[in-house]
């Protein structure tokens, strides 16, 4: 299984994953079946256009994260049938570990950054809502 986790750092699998989803440039992908992975940079200018796309393209099945702002979550769980996992873990390896043993919870529409005044489409909002949950 291909699994994407936003992360603050890179330090491999021990990578703490990163508050939520929406405001990293970091995402750690793994396959669980033998926990290879690489982290990539969405900054990085070799990797031209939308990094999630290029994952799902290239299989992409699950993202682990704590959060994520309701537009990206319906994005991403309803248009493209990705599963959303809920994060337990400080590291991004262990969520992998639970997550390939059935033990991490999906992530559900309560788990989502709360938004105020804008109805969660981020394309023009000029709120900050990466310190709300």
């Amino acid at each position: 299984m291909k699994i994407c986790i936003p992360v603050k750092s890179d330090a491999g699998l021990d990578s703490p994953v990163n508050a939520d989803f929406d405001t990293t440039s970091l995402y750690l992908v793994c396959d669980g079946s033998d926990m290879s992975y690489e982290v990539i940079d969405d900054r990085d200018a070799a990797r031209d256009g939308n990094i999630l796309k290029q994952l799902i393209d290239e299989g992409l099945e699950a993202i682990v994260t704590y959060t994520m702002k309701p537009a990206a979550f319906v994005v991403l769980k309803r248009r493209t049938g990705l599963q959303i996992y809920r994060a337990s873990q400080a590291s991004a390896g262990e969520n992998v570990r639970l997550l390939m043993a059935g033990e991490l919870p999906e992530l559900m529409e309560e788990d989502l950054i709360e938004l105020s005044g804008c109805g969660g489409s981020c394309g023009s909002c000029n709120i900050d809502c990466s310190s709300k949950k």
